[in-house]
């Protein structure tokens, strides 16, 4: 007859036995299948299924030494840590540069070159994808690279000045009123959502806040759209400068 869990870990957290450890991975061992399935993280990815699993599995040895049943449920413990190792491992990997401009600008890269295979603005899924990366992660890069989001130089005119104070200035130079233009139109191309961070910011000057509280999400998540958006307009402005250029 086999013996119960919740018998397991009784005697686990009495006695810390080692055969008892071994016992309770194993029987989580299919929770760690089912959470990186879940993960749904990309074929191109740096790792292969096998990796991820390894990773998993690493995620749940840590859940099952640090599990504290007055916290919760080990189950919704064991997916956290899961994820976390899984995560991890990616970034440990290489999957981006480690300086955050240099990821910002990969991530820039990967939307401009979407562009121009789609002939549309790609959806996260897609860039996602295309860097070999989960979604999670790639959300959470957003997040970190957004301190650091530089200025688009082209001359005197920057990216973050055109948005702020749009033709402010009747004697400005003709080339700020081409950023400009070229700057409304991007605008107009973004999807819808990350369209509205813009202008709700930029031009209504709401905050990260209180833009959560229009679009019906976490400041977290506006944060994350925010640089998206930022990215996807200087994507589409150094595709029109390299075009010109040409």
């Amino acid at each position: 007859m086999e013996e119960r869990v919740e018998d397991l870990w009784s005697t686990f957290l009495e006695t810390r036995d080692p055969g008892i450890r071994e016992r309770l991975i194993l029987r989580y061992v299919p929770l760690v299948q089912r959470t990186v399935e879940r993960m749904r993280i990309p074929s191109s990815s740096v790792m292969d299924g096998d990796d991820l699993f390894d990773l998993g599995v690493m995620g749940l040895i840590q859940a099952v030494d640090r599990f504290d049943p007055s916290k919760g449920t080990f189950e919704a413990y064991a997916v956290r840590k899961v994820r976390g190792a899984v995560l991890d491992g990616l970034r440990k990997m290489g999957w981006m540069p480690r300086n955050a401009k240099h990821r910002a600008r990969r991530i820039e890269e990967t939307i401009s070159e979407l562009e121009g295979e789609l002939g549309r603005s790609p959806s996260e899924e897609e860039v996602a994808e295309k860097l070999g990366i989960p979604l999670e992660l790639y959300r959470s890069t957003l997040e970190e690279v957004r301190p650091i989001l530089m200025p688009l130089q082209r001359d005197e005119a920057n990216l973050e000045e055109v948005l702020r104070a749009p033709g402010e200035d009747p004697s400005e130079s003709a080339e700020r009123r081409e950023m400009e233009e070229l700057l409304m139109e991007a605008i107009r191309s973004l999807p819808e959502r990350h369209r509205k961070v813009i202008v709700l910011y930029y031009y209504e000057g709401l905050t990260l806040k209180e833009i959560g509280e229009v679009l019906g999400v976490s400041d977290s998540r506006v944060s994350q759209l925010h640089s998206e958006a930022l990215l996807r307009l200087r994507a589409k402005i150094r595709r029109y400068m390299v075009t010109e250029a040409m």
